[in-house]
């Protein structure tokens, strides 16, 4: 990702071929994640993956509400100048990875 994003300005001076190609590489490699994941699932035993498969539900749904739901009011606040900040994207990906870690330990102290 790093790759994609700063070497077109720093390394190669927006070299369309090369950008093309740094972003298909970072493509690759997340769908290559996605399939390593894929058979990690797998592997694990029925109530392992009954934890992390609800750890990731509640993650996504409440990426999806905040993103959509909170997020557009979110957006709103910065623009009538109730927050100081600009809200990103990745304030909801950190609240999403805080939400997978606490709803696996809760899943792990729910079936002990």
């Amino acid at each position: 990702m790093a790759i994609a994003t700063f070497a077109p300005k720093f390394i190669w001076d927006f070299n369309t071929a090369l950008t093309i190609t740094a972003v298909l590489i970072n493509l690759a490699v997340g769908f290559k994640m996605l399939i390593a994941n894929r058979d990690y699932l797998r592997g694990l035993d029925e109530m392992q993956r009954t934890i992390l498969l609800e750890a990731m539900a509640l993650s996504l749904g409440v990426g999806l509400v905040v993103g959509l739901v909170v997020g557009l009011s979110y957006e709103l606040l910065e623009d009538i100048k109730l927050i100081t900040y600009q809200p990103e994207i990745p304030h909801i990906v950190f609240l999403m990875v805080i939400i997978y870690g606490l709803a696996v330990v809760s899943g792990h102290r729910k079936y002990q």
